[in-house]
């Protein structure tokens, strides 16, 4: 959201002491004097949408986003037109996960800017249709040539379109305008090893790692694709490394709980498939792998219980490669 910030102080500046003041204030860090500079300007002039403009940048940096809402809501009912307000408040909203609001307030935000790459860039990483998400980070690029950004969410688009060869092209690009991209270091890792070049992917998992050492997705992959040779020593570092970074991540926990599994043991294995569950309810993996154990713990009725609520996640699971050999196993618990 900070990318809004020069944008709005821009548009704000109406030539008024009080939120000159203001806007001095929150360079300095200081939401509360701004805020008060703010009031005093809507004394004298109660319809100013640069000053309710100006609030939700203060109670932004307080983490007052109920308040931001109403203050850049407030903007906007004086001045429906403002492309900024607009764009923050569908970033604010996606923020509370709010995503119809968050995706209306974008395509607003469009239609008071249609040349600023940043709103369809925005709206492609908001909206849930893969086609929108294509059709708007292609607009952005369109826009922008030189936005990585765009182009690495573009290749994670085309990549869940099963379209590998064009999201490798973007991907590629991204790193050309920017090699620092640690994102995009990764995904280019995600690919290699799906091509299984695993000496350049654990490259590119490395250089993102060196990038940003706080890239979770950086350890979580390297981890996985160690966990996928039975590289287990190394999978478990990766993973642990990413945990010590984040402890709440469902991935992580699934990949140490396949690791224990792998590894016959249970008990270890039951408890971090039980963690997974508890962090994403609606991961069908977890629940199936808990069932087996239960099935080898003599506990048929919570095999059953675990079975029935993965097959209602995700049926189609149980004849994936992961579960082929105990697949009959699970079927036979439904």
């Amino acid at each position: 959201m900070q990318e809004y910030v020069p944008q709005i102080l821009k548009y704000a500046k109406a030539g008024s002491t009080n939120l000159d003041r203001a806007h001095d204030h929150l360079l300095h860090g200081n939401s509360t004097e701004a805020l008060a500079e703010c009031e005093r300007e809507l004394q004298s002039n109660s319809i100013s949408a640069p000053a309710y403009l100006t609030m939700a940048l203060a109670y932004l940096m307080e983490k007052d986003h109920p308040r931001a809402i109403d203050a850049c809501q407030r903007a906007l009912h004086i001045n429906p037109s403002i492309p900024e307000a607009n764009g923050l408040l569908s970033m604010l909203y996606a923020h509370s996960q709010d995503w119809p609001q968050a995706v209306e307030y974008c395509k607003a935000a469009i239609s008071a800017d249609p040349d600023n790459a940043n709103f369809h860039y925005q709206l492609g990483c908001l909206t849930g249709s893969l086609e929108e998400a294509e059709e708007a980070l292609t607009k952005a690029i369109e826009l922008d040539p030189q936005f990585a950004l765009a182009y690495y969410k573009l290749a994670t688009i085309q990549i869940q379109c099963e379209d590998i060869g064009s999201a490798t092209g973007c991907v590629k690009e991204a790193l050309i305008l920017d090699p620092t991209l640690a994102c995009a270091q990764v995904l280019m890792g995600q690919i290699y090893s799906a091509r299984q070049d695993y000496e350049a992917a654990f490259r590119h998992y490395q250089l993102a790692q060196e990038l940003d050492p706080h890239d979770v997705d950086a350890y979580l992959k390297s981890g996985r694709t160690y966990y996928e040779l039975q590289l287990y020593p190394m999978a478990v570092f990766e993973i642990r490394m990413a945990l010590m970074r984040n402890k709440r991540l469902p991935e992580a926990y699934l990949v140490l709980g396949h690791i224990n599994y792998a590894l016959g043991e249970f008990e270890a294995a039951l408890e971090n498939y039980r963690r997974v569950i508890d962090f994403d309810e609606q991961c069908a993996m977890a629940q199936f792998r808990a069932a087996l154990i239960y099935l080898r713990l003599d506990d048929e009725a919570s095999a059953r219980e675990a079975a029935a609520c993965g097959a209602r996640l995700d049926l189609a699971l149980l004849d994936s490669a992961e579960l082929q050999d105990e697949s009959q196993k699970l079927k036979n618990l439904l």
